[in-house]
């Protein structure tokens, strides 16, 4: 079978692999329709903390059940993969915080992802629930959304967002996109979405977002100030990684606003200074965000089901295994929204 394997930084190379076995109490699934991620071209481009070399990409992940040898799953069962196999029994597992497991191990990146035919799920990745049957009226692609949407609701869970509350979501790309649907499936009373491009604006003049704004701004609080009646923004979302955490931005949040780092920070972006007399006196929060859990992967396959996200309109193209390369030239250059490989 095919897969492709990060040898390391800058070192993709498509590879001709035996296809893996079932251990005992295993399954062995063929992968359907896997998703080209940021944090994929950030790992080809620059590494990752989390990754571990030689390493086939991949953590958005669909497929169908080939071989069996656990009664819990059947042969034909179409299933999506949440990527995180978890130990179950540290502090952070207990306290169903899975995604800071001590123990995790992740698809893509310390284990196989998808990025390849077939994958074997061994009997202790089937024990901390990583399978989510896919439901009957959602395509393979579909369900690949399932993974960064759950990061989408991670974010929001983390941040306590309510109903009526306002969002400004900072970049239109992907997780731009999916936040700015799933903050209108939480009733959010103002959605506005921010990018420098043009075209992913353009792109998301259908998601139902009330206010699109083509922007490079330095100072945020003057340009917020404008679209929120000096009120402030409930939750900033920060869905780029070149956006500079300063004293304009959280002085854009409204009393006991959010600002929620969901990207990681480029070089030079990560490191910044606040006044934190802005967080005291107007009880403002600065939080992170990272990962999901496999509960969050299945109330994202439900509201993807349930049509509350819409996530077909984000396939702006679907390739093959061997286009993998002009794929990720694509998603290097912003020409493609979401493209979604096939088997």
């Amino acid at each position: 079978m095919q897969a492709a394997i990060l040898n390391e930084e800058k070192k993709l190379e498509l590879r001709e692999l035996a296809k893996p076995k079932i251990s005992a109490g295993g399954i062995l699934i063929k992968v359907a329709a896997s998703g080209i991620c940021n944090a994929d071209l950030k790992m080809i481009d620059k590494g990752h903390q989390a990754l571990d070399y030689p390493r086939v990409l991949g953590h958005e992940i669909t497929g169908i059940i080939v071989e069996s040898e656990n009664d819990k799953f059947k042969k034909g069962d179409r299933v999506q993969v949440a990527p995180g196999i978890v130990c179950g029994e540290c502090n952070f597992c207990q306290q169903g915080i899975t995604n800071h497991c001590q123990e995790i191990d992740i698809f893509g990146f310390t284990v196989d992802g998808g990025f390849t035919e077939y994958i074997a799920i061994s009997e202790k990745a089937l024990k901390a629930n990583i399978l989510n049957p896919i439901p009957a009226n959602l395509s393979f692609a579909e369900a690949v959304f399932a993974e960064p949407l759950a990061c989408c609701i991670n974010g929001m869970e983390i941040a306590n967002f309510s109903p009526n509350e306002s969002i400004l979501i900072i970049g239109a790309g992907p997780i731009g996109c999916l936040q700015a649907m799933l903050a209108k499936s939480y009733g959010a009373k103002k959605i506005i979405l921010v990018d420098k491009l043009k075209q992913r604006l353009e792109f998301a003049a259908s998601l139902g977002v009330d206010t699109l704004v083509k922007s490079e701004q330095e100072s945020w609080q003057q340009f917020l100030t404008n679209y929120t009646a000096a009120q402030g923004i409930d939750l900033i979302f920060l869905a780029s990684r070149q956006i500079k955490v300063d004293h304009s931005l959280i002085a854009s949040l409204n009393k006991r606003g959010r600002l929620l780092l969901f990207s990681g920070f480029a070089e030079g972006k990560e490191k910044f200074e606040i006044d934190a007399n802005l967080l005291h006196y107007g009880e403002r929060a600065l939080i992170g965000a990272y990962g999901c859990t496999s509960e969050q992967n299945r109330k994202a396959l439900q509201l993807i089901a349930e049509q509350k996200v819409v996530v077909k309109r984000l396939i702006t193209e679907r390739i093959s295994l061997k286009e993998i390369f002009a794929g990720i030239e694509k998603v290097r250059n912003k020409t493609a929204l979401k493209i979604i490989i096939e088997n």
